[in-house]
């Protein structure tokens, strides 16, 4: 939400216009976490143990001790979750994170600091209308944010194209602009830019 609270503010005074690219989860329902976010920050504050955790999305074996192997199995699972829709994303972070230990409600206990709440939390409706009204511009971030090329070619559709017609009956607006999650070669192929078009 620091887009709209501290950017917003310094931007019109300097009379700048910007382009902000949002997920369509902004547009869906409350501001809550990106879940790939929501990942990090259970792996990052779990301490390091065995787990064996199996769920039918992704097998999780341990959370490392080592900051580099930490990181490297969040991005493994990040790939592995991407080839599912979000239900089934959400349900694998709630029941990781009572295998991880983590005590219920974590997430919104992390949300009450309002420094963690700025980084982390989501603009909600709202916040995006507010930028609007602003004259700034918006762009589409997929709904969800996963690895569009670790998506089914439905899938990957619907992630590119739901945030559209969202814009289109929440905002009375389009957008013009895509950016692809994690943009890179490795997420992005060549199917996602045909889509896109």
């Amino acid at each position: 939400a620091n887009v709209a609270s501290d950017m917003l503010p310094v931007l019109q005074e300097l009379g700048l216009k910007c382009l902000f690219f949002i997920t369509g989860e902004s547009l869906a329902g409350d501001s809550g976490m990106l879940w790939y976010e929501e990942l990090w920050l259970l792996f990052a504050s779990a301490s390091p143990c065995k787990l064996n955790f199996r769920h039918s999305a992704a097998v999780v074996s341990d959370i490392p001790g080592d900051e580099q192997k930490r990181h490297d199995a969040w991005w493994a699972l990040v790939h592995q979750l991407s080839k599912t829709d979000a239900a089934t994303r959400t349900n694998f972070l709630h029941e990781l994170s009572i295998a991880a230990n983590q005590a219920a409600g974590w997430q919104a206990e992390l949300l009450r600091n309002p420094v963690q709440r700025q980084r982390f939390q989501l603009l909600n409706k709202s916040e995006v209308d507010e930028l609007l009204r602003s004259g700034m511009t918006i762009g589409a971030h997929t709904m969800t944010h996963p690895v569009l090329s670790e998506c089914s070619p439905k899938a990957a559709e619907e992630e590119i194209a739901r945030p559209l017609f969202l814009a289109r009956d929440a905002l009375q607006a389009s957008f013009w602009a895509l950016a692809y999650p994690y943009g890179t070669p490795e997420t992005v192929s060549s199917r996602e830019l045909t889509l896109a078009a």
